[in-house]
């Protein structure tokens, strides 16, 4: 229900999701380690990421925005922590989330994400190739740094065909 009506643009609750504190929990749940065992827990590490997701992928402007430009960047870093996982296998699931948010950002915001992109620099690189025997992080990684297909007429929305490795 809560899908249906962010779909809908439903104006309070809209206002609500666009919270700097909404959205910082959101990343958290896309990005921190699950946590071990319970029924309660099932909840935390299967359904709210998949929630958390699926609301920052309705591609409501407010709430890209946020992401991006939230709390001066701690958002959009949150989103990126998981890359920062060390001594342990990366979560399936939430890698596969974190690839459906980025190449929304990808395609919804394309200079801001290659700004936090360059800006993040080895550090970042590494966090990606820490992590290239995931599935999702290579497919990701992949689609930053090759250039968009020719028909990739989505990636014009904001700038003119501009795609991360262009920037």
């Amino acid at each position: 229900e809560l899908l249906q009506e962010g779909k809908t643009m439903n104006e309070p609750l809209l206002d609500f999701l666009r919270g700097p504190d909404v959205l910082l929990e959101l990343a958290s749940l896309l990005s921190d380690p699950p946590p071990d065992g319970g029924a309660v827990d099932a909840h935390r590490s299967v359904r709210h990421p998949y929630m958390a997701c699926e609301v920052i992928c309705c591609d409501v402007a407010g709430i890209l925005d946020g992401i991006i430009d939230g709390m001066d960047g701690t958002i959009l870093g949150k989103v990126f922590s998981l890359l920062d996982w060390e001594g342990r296998t990366m979560c399936v699931r939430l890698a596969g989330y974190f690839e459906k948010v980025v190449t929304l950002l990808v395609q919804r915001r394309p200079r801001a994400l290659a700004a936090y992109l360059r800006a993040g620099g080895l550090p970042l690189l590494q966090g990606f190739l820490r992590h290239i025997d995931n599935f999702s992080v290579l497919q990701l990684l992949q689609r930053l740094l090759l250039p968009p297909p020719a028909d990739e007429s989505q990636y014009e929305e904001e700038g003119g065909g501009v795609w991360p490795s262009d920037v």
